[in-house]
């Protein structure tokens, strides 16, 4: 496959979602949270907030191996460090193959999230995310040439896309709506953790178990998006199931 102009790519991908982002922010209809009486934050509650309701803390655990999935795989850097290792691919052949990842979530992000709303299953979407993710890593596990980079590339620009923009929104729907804010910072620093224990974790494995060999990280990635497939699969959209409940002529 041809080479495509990375530099250029990503500033016009950049461009286009930053007046994307904007133009559609000027239709949000946000309404005042109304307050409600709680006690006093502290690192107590700050923790039960999330953990102690047993679906929020499903969805810190799944967040937490996305977040291992992800770094493990793409985002700590490991994949660059393959493609120059093990295909002997140059960091600036790397930058242009991977580059197309961005196209999907481009053309498709403000369209499917608004199909997963009104149509979908959040956890349907959620799975299928997973499941194009999981289909990309098991692409780079038998990768022989850049060729192939270039379908993962595409299949985790959709998957990633598919997962980040079903996420939140799935999980806001079992946070009361006053504290938000404070859940979804808790819920980011179980990313955090994720990342730290793929960067960390995936280094030592690798020197010291693989014999710097990167191609490992694809099954360590694919193992925890086995992990997060059961763990998506245990979340259920109570919103979709009573919508599809609800008589058409009522639900206007």
């Amino acid at each position: 496959m041809g080479k495509v102009d990375a530099d250029k790519l990503y500033r016009i991908v950049a461009v286009i979602q930053v007046v994307l982002v904007s133009g559609l922010s000027f239709f949000f209809n946000e309404r005042p949270v109304e307050k409600v009486d709680r006690p006093k934050l502290g690192v107590k509650r700050y923790i039960s907030d999330l953990m102690g309701h047993p679906i929020r803390r499903r969805f810190a655990t799944l967040y937490s191996s996305l977040s291992v999935l992800m770094n493990v795989a793409v985002t700590g850097g490991f994949l660059v460090l393959f493609a120059k290792e093990n295909l002997g691919v140059s960091k600036e052949d790397y930058g242009s193959t991977f580059s197309v990842s961005t196209i999907g979530p481009l053309f498709l992000s403000v369209p499917f999230a608004i199909v997963v709303e009104r149509y979908l299953s959040k956890q349907l979407a959620l799975l299928v995310g997973i499941a194009a993710l999981i289909t990309a890593l098991a692409i780079g596990w038998t990768a022989e040439s850049m060729d192939a980079l270039y379908w993962l590339a595409i299949l985790w620009g959709i998957g990633y896309m598919i997962t980040i923009v079903t996420f939140k929104p799935f999980f806001s729907e079992y946070v009361p709506k006053d504290i938000i804010g404070q859940v979804s910072g808790a819920l980011n620093i179980c990313w955090g953790l994720g990342g730290a224990v793929a960067v960390l974790g995936g280094a030592l494995l690798i020197e010291h178990a693989f014999d710097d060999n990167y191609r490992s990280i694809f099954p360590m990635a694919l193992a925890m998006g086995l992990v997060s497939i059961y763990l998506a699969a245990r979340i259920p959209d109570k919103r979709f199931q009573e919508r599809k409940q609800t008589p058409k002529s009522l639900d206007r």
